[in-house]
């Protein structure tokens, strides 16, 4: 009963969020028309909440497409064009306004390393090394790069849902470039290493 509470308290504030944003006023509202109270401790165990149940529709869209059989670089494309859908841009531009506060960037980094974690778990990766960690700073990259792109470009009359995707294609490839590069030198260093030990 709790989760179909905080479910539904989170459903009217989605609804509310473009008047209010997040904050007290808003969840005072809600409590008042509604009668769901004490649901949420803060607004920001609301906003958390709301990245948790971001992140769970992402995967349950992405796990439909397992029978394509993706190439990685199209899984990690198709998981970005579901978090930057375009009838959620009032939601998403208030949640980034949120979590752009300096209060809130604990919050901020937390969410997006975990949804990068979560997108590249569904893409196959299971690396364990030091690769672990950059491919996920290289994804908050791009996805911190296409958020910007989205939320400046969206509410253009001209924007077109192709323009981002296209945009999130070529910081993809700029991203497969840069790890090739760094792979190349990390073989150079370690040949390097490897001569010096044998004289």
């Amino acid at each position: 009963m709790t989760e179909d509470l905080k479910k539904a308290f989170l459903a009217e504030a989605l609804s509310m969020l473009p008047i209010y944003g997040w904050g007290a006023e808003l969840i005072n509202n809600i409590e008042e028309q509604t009668g769901y109270n004490n649901i949420f401790s803060s607004t920001k165990d609301l906003v958390t909440y709301h990245l948790e149940q971001n992140d769970h529709h992402m995967l349950n869209k992405l796990e439909e497409m397992e029978s394509q059989n993706l190439k990685v670089r199209e899984k990690i494309k198709q998981a970005l064009l579901i978090r930057f859908d375009p009838h959620d841009y009032a939601v998403t531009k208030e949640t980034a306004k949120y979590l752009m506060m300096p209060k809130n960037s604990d919050l901020a980094v937390m969410s997006l390393a975990k949804s990068c974690d979560q997108i590249w778990v569904f893409a196959g990766d299971q690396s364990t090394d030091f690769n672990y960690y950059t491919k996920r700073t290289l994804l908050g990259a791009v996805y911190s790069a296409s958020l910007v792109f989205y939320l400046k470009r969206a509410e253009d009359d001209n924007f077109s849902y192709k323009d981002l995707e296209l945009f999130i294609e070529a910081r993809i490839a700029d991203t497969l470039k840069l790890g090739a590069f760094k792979a190349k030198i990390k073989d150079k260093i370690t040949a390097l290493f490897t001569n010096c030990k044998r004289t």
